[in-house]
């Protein structure tokens, strides 16, 4: 039988915090994925992921052509082991995150991105005035 798990695909600390408050309020076991540029990323995941007890179940370094065979492998295992009740995504526009998107086997789709993604909708910057800026 597989376990029913939350999965959180997170590429950052905050990504990961926010899942780990959901994943509390639900009471679901979460386990993650991580993808990390460098080791400062990766040590911040670690961390936190050992303070609060969760498993690390694969960490995956972004690189260019290699990262989509080793992603492929790592998501058929994954859908063989576990049974994942929510998948929590943190950064919604990486082509890794959507490539897992799209071959995992979940049941309910999470979004727990930290704020990487801003897009300005409206091209005039607000209007800021030195008096009201703290220091």
């Amino acid at each position: 039988m597989k376990n029913s798990v939350s999965l959180a695909l997170v590429s950052s600390k905050f990504q990961l915090k926010n899942a780990y408050e959901i994943c509390q309020q639900r009471k679901n076991k979460l386990i993650i994925f991580a993808f990390y540029l460098n080791e400062i990323h990766s040590n911040q995941v670690k961390q936190f992921a050992n303070n609060n007890g969760i498993d690390i179940l694969f960490e995956l370094k972004m690189r260019r052509i290699t990262q989509y065979f080793d992603l492929f492998f790592k998501i058929l295992l994954i859908n063989f082991k576990f049974n994942i009740v929510n998948l929590l995504v943190g950064h919604s526009n990486n082509n890794l995150i959507k490539i897992f998107i799209k071959f995992l086997n979940f049941s309910n789709l999470l979004f727990v991105d930290d704020g990487e993604i801003l897009e300005l909708i409206n091209k005039e910057f607000p209007k800021f005035y030195k008096n009201y800026i703290p220091l």
